[in-house]
Order: structure tokens, then sequence, then C-alpha cells
């Protein structure tokens, strides 16, 4: 667990963002495309990269988040499994097999979600998932990834003007 005071961002189509509701949050949420077997939890998704965030929608808000979050380390986790399918490391393992996505790569949406209800059982407001210096093959541009924040108490999060 980890005091935070971290400034984050949500990407969304809605360019006048004033609430979420949680009921209708999460990737895919809005158009029906979640994965076969993936149950949705109550939750938001924030990066600490701005271009992260964009994957999400068109326009990015900025908030500030100011918690202990449950800490996980997924790109420890990726090391790990890319050392026992003989890869030489993570990055590597993303690049050739998963075509640059660190998110399929991850299977982020079960992720998320099993780090989201693992803060909840901790009495946590959310989890902060870290990609450490992993990058995505976006557009043919590597970017780093960063960290994505799940957040199932929005208590926390304030939005902050630039």
């Amino acid at each position: 667990m980890t005091e935070t005071r971290i400034i984050a961002y949500h990407g969304t189509d809605a360019a006048d963002l004033k609430s979420f509701d949680l009921g209708k949050t999460g990737q895919g949420a809005t158009a029906g495309r979640w994965a076969p077997g993936f149950q949705p939890d109550a939750s938001v998704y924030f990066a600490t990269e701005p271009h992260h965030a964009a994957h999400y929608g068109e326009h990015i808000h900025k908030f500030l988040i100011d918690a202990p979050l449950l800490e996980k380390d997924a790109a420890q986790e990726l090391e790990q499994w890319a050392r026992e399918l003989h890869y030489h490391n993570a990055q590597t393992m993303i690049d050739e097999y998963f075509d640059g996505n660190a998110y399929n790569a991850l299977d982020a949406d079960n992720y998320f979600a099993d780090a989201n209800r693992e803060a909840q059982r901790a009495g946590l407001p959310g989890a902060i998932i870290s990609f450490g210096d992993l990058t995505d093959s976006v557009g043919g541009r590597n970017r780093r990834v960063g960290n994505v924040i799940v957040l199932n108490d929005l208590s926390v999060a304030t939005m902050v003007s630039d």
C-alpha cells in the first residue's frame, strides 16, 4: 500500500465531464464490448501518461488522486512470465508475441478488475498498477505505458485544471 498524491488523466468522449456513473464505467461498457467471461467491476480507470488516457477517448481530463492505494507491479509479473516462456524480457515478449500491446500481454481488463476487488477487500479506494518502463506500440510509435489507477471510490479523485 502506498500513500499517493498522483496527477492522473482520464480519457473519455465527454468534453464536459462533471461526474462519473459507476454503473456505466469501464472500457467498452457503453458499447457492450466486454471480452467473453469478463465481469466488470464498478470502477474508473486513470493513467499517469496523458497519451495513454487518450486511448479511452478524445477528451483528456486531469485529476489529483490523494489516497492510499493497493500497489500491483504488472511489469514484474510480466518479466517473470516472459522468463518462464523463454523470452529475453517482458518487452521482447510484448513486442514479439503480443504485437506491442502491453494490455493484451497482461489481460488488462481482468487484471485491473482483480486488483480492484483486492483493493476493496483491503478497504482501499483503488489500486495503482505499475507497468514500469514497458512500452506499447501505438500507431508505429513505442510509448511508455506508465501506471494505471483503478478507483472504486471516486471521492479520492479531484478534477484539476491546467
